[in-house]
């Protein structure tokens, strides 16, 4: 009798795993997996992104030798895929005139915790340009004379490390001396709409 007992046990406790399990497997399709059904963006640089931190005169010297500005919003799940690389950069450049800042195109929701000790763009700088942001996560870099050198995604597909990077081989072409303008790209990957 004690043995049918325990086999009972064991089996609800097996049939409740089963059923947590799927409970979890659902709600992390639908938090993760469901914006990688739409995994296309277009970014194409208007003038108020390329002006944003233009140089008006050619003698004035900049702040920072390089920004590097990471568009987010809140509660886009795609931006699981790209923080832990931005943070991971900005600690790998510190010490070099990068100035690595955040625009937070949720005004309404405070920055979380973990962007809290980068610089941010002003609430008029990111309302200036959310609309030349289609969606996010997205990356800016401006030269240290203020040109915009690159808008389009952190990286290449879904997850952002060093070798899928395109951010990473961007800055270090900017520091080498090398300049060039990628600011109209395509995407791939993980992206949530800018609500306009």
């Amino acid at each position: 009798m004690q043995l049918l007992k325990t086999k009972n046990v064991v089996w609800w406790v097996l049939g409740l795993w089963v059923i947590l399990s799927a409970v979890v497997f659902i709600v992390y399709q639908q938090r993760y997996m469901k914006p990688l059904a739409v995994a296309i963006a277009q970014f194409e640089a208007n003038d108020a992104l390329r002006l944003l931190f233009k140089i008006n005169d050619a003698t004035t010297p900049s702040t920072k030798a390089i920004r590097v500005v990471y568009f987010w919003q809140a509660g886009c799940a795609c931006d699981e895929f790209v923080k832990a690389h931005f943070i991971q950069m900005g600690k790998e450049y510190s010490g070099q005139d990068i100035d690595f800042m955040i625009a937070n195109l949720s005004p309404e929701k405070p920055i979380t915790d973990s962007y809290s000790h980068y610089s941010t763009l002003s609430l008029e700088q990111a309302n200036a340009v959310r609309a030349s942001v289609p969606m996010t996560p997205a990356v800016a870099i401006w030269s240290e004379q203020g040109e915009l050198t690159y808008f389009g995604p952190h990286s290449l597909g879904v997850l952002c490390n060093d070798e899928t990077s395109l951010i990473k081989k961007v800055i270090d072409s900017l520091l080498a001396g090398i300049v060039s303008q990628n600011i109209s790209t395509v995407g791939s990957g993980c992206f949530c709409e800018t609500p306009q």
